[in-house]
């Protein structure tokens, strides 16, 4: 008789989503790289929206060359000089990352659509005093949530924080920068 044996179809298990610490490991080291940028900074106190970019060399330019553009909630536009932001864009890559380094507890956030794409989310808690590269003004031992997003190649594109981050900031304070390619 001739019988033909099947091969058994092996079984795949599906591929385990990547633990919360491990996204964040491998964001560290993609994010620190990251040299031109755009970033779109929403929700702050002192300045409703800022937009710039940071050239390959850490060059920032915003929107208009060296003035912010503040609208705030009824529309009323002002410009401010960039000085007057208590925001530090250097090395954006190298901050973002750092951020990402000091997150404690991280667990999974829910996903946000950034440009369309559903991107993944990591949550946790962050002191301000990691948050001065970015927010100079942090007061240390202020204690905030710190969401991030990522893009396919871990890259983060997004950073939500909550919470009050300088001495001025109401306690339902949430700032987001948006982070792009230049």
């Amino acid at each position: 008789s001739n019988t033909v044996k099947s091969t058994p179809t092996p079984v795949l298990p599906p591929t385990p989503t990547p633990a919360a610490d491990l996204v964040l490991k491998n964001a560290v080291e993609k994010t620190a790289k990251l040299k031109g940028l755009s970033f779109e900074l929403t929700g702050d106190p002192m300045a409703k929206k800022i937009e710039g970019t940071l050239d390959r060399k850490g060059a920032l330019t915003l929107v208009k060359e060296g003035v912010v553009t503040v609208t705030d909630t009824s529309r009323n536009t002002e410009v401010l000089d960039v000085s007057a932001v208590p925001f530090n864009f250097d090395s954006l890559g190298a901050t973002l990352s750092g951020i990402a380094t000091a997150l404690q507890d991280p667990v999974d956030a829910k996903s946000a659509y950034i440009n369309n794409l559903k991107r993944r989310g990591v949550s946790g808690t962050v002191l301000g005093s990691d948050l001065t590269g970015l927010i100079p003004t942090a007061v240390a031992d202020a204690s905030v949530t710190v969401s991030l997003w990522f893009d396919e190649r871990g890259r983060i594109r997004r950073i939500q924080i909550e919470g009050a981050v300088t001495a001025e900031d109401a306690s339902d304070t949430v700032r987001v920068l948006d982070v792009g390619d230049f």
